[in-house]
């Protein structure tokens, strides 16, 4: 029986039939072939009931040769399903496969298996590519959605998969709202990348510079000012926040890299709603506050930065450059020095 017609067999003669002949085959076929001939069977318990049947060298060579598709079965066979490519290294597989149906998996479930792509990813048994990164970034969706499961859940998650999903998602990060949260977790993020002052310098190992990599790319990412909700700024909790960041760093002798930083994530600061200046006054007041030279440094360069890039025309010289120097002085300077802050 070719495998081309392993699947019209089935269906012509029934399971028991199909089964024993199937059987008939097992003392003399290989387990690849007998895998290829149950292939095209239904996806469904009954089914993989019979490669059970035939033997563990047969099941193996079945889940390591199956191709992903979508299950229209009961829960209990999606559930069977996904396990199975669980159980033989095929976690995106098994995302694949279950993506029509990702909402009937339990939160423990989806957790396995994003957790078990990792390996496989950095085992190269996968691609890191735009379909993997789709399939990943909808499970991730879902959890958002799941109660339950918690902010640090997912920020761990999403870390992890840092490079493959920093490029192609447009869902934000959790882990960004985490970090405008929570100061030791920003702080921690910024440790990863920036050593001490006064550290003697050391060869990083593979894990450190991927994690390094990973921090810097948070850090420079990060434009939600902590408490900020809209166009609006909760001073109390942005007060808090540059506070202990830079309690943080003074304690692990990183402020001044502490203070830039802070100063770069203030330059995406909203306008404020009440006189239209900018940055918001809560911003502001902070600016005052801390009257750090390394925050103001740091603000200026990524305002620089945020103009990207831009062109003009010959001979034009400095005009555009004027007009965005007269509009800060002449509007939001204005602002702030009559009672902006």
């Amino acid at each position: 029986m070719s495998v081309g017609l392993s699947g019209i067999f089935r269906q012509r003669v029934g399971q028991e039939r199909a089964k024993a002949t199937v059987m008939d085959l097992a003392a003399d076929g290989s387990a690849e072939v007998l895998s290829d001939l149950l292939q095209p069977w239904p996806d469904e318990p009954a089914t993989w009931a019979v490669v059970r049947r035939v033997g563990p060298e047969v099941v193996t060579a079945y889940w390591t040769r199956r191709s992903p598709r979508y299950l229209h079965g009961s829960r209990r066979a999606l559930l069977q399903a996904t396990l199975m490519f669980l159980r033989f290294g095929r976690a995106v597989e098994a995302i694949q496969s279950a993506l029509n149906r990702l909402d009937e998996l339990p939160t423990a479930l989806i957790l396995r298996l994003l957790q078990a792509v990792i390996p496989e990813l950095n085992a190269r048994q996968v691609p890191a590519d735009t379909m993997t990164t789709f399939y990943v970034e909808k499970a991730l969706e879902l959890l958002d959605r799941r109660p339950g499961v918690t902010l640090e859940q997912i920020s761990q998650i999403e870390f992890a998969f840092l490079p493959l999903l920093e490029h192609d998602t447009s869902r934000p990060f959790k882990l960004h709202e985490l970090m405008a949260r929570e100061p030791d977790v920003y702080h921690h993020i910024l440790r990863n990348v920036f050593r001490a002052e006064n550290e003697e310098p050391g060869e990083p190992t593979d894990d450190e510079r991927s994690r390094a990599q990973r921090s810097y790319s948070l850090l420079t990412k990060l434009a939600v000012v902590p408490g900020q909700q809209g166009q609006q700024v909760d001073a109390e909790v942005l007060s808090a926040w540059v506070a202990e960041v830079r309690r943080l760093g003074e304690e692990t002798n990183r402020l001044d890299v502490t203070m830039n930083f802070v100063g770069r994530l203030f330059a995406h600061g909203p306008n404020d709603p009440d006189d239209s200046g900018w940055p918001h006054r809560a911003i502001r007041l902070e600016i005052e506050n801390c009257a750090s030279v390394e925050l103001e440094r740091g603000l200026q360069l990524e305002r620089y930065n945020m103009r990207g890039v831009h062109g003009k025309a010959i001979f034009e010289g400095g005009v555009q450059e004027r007009a965005l120097a007269a509009y800060f002085t002449r509007s939001w300077a204005a602002i702030s020095e009559h009672g902006g802050h």
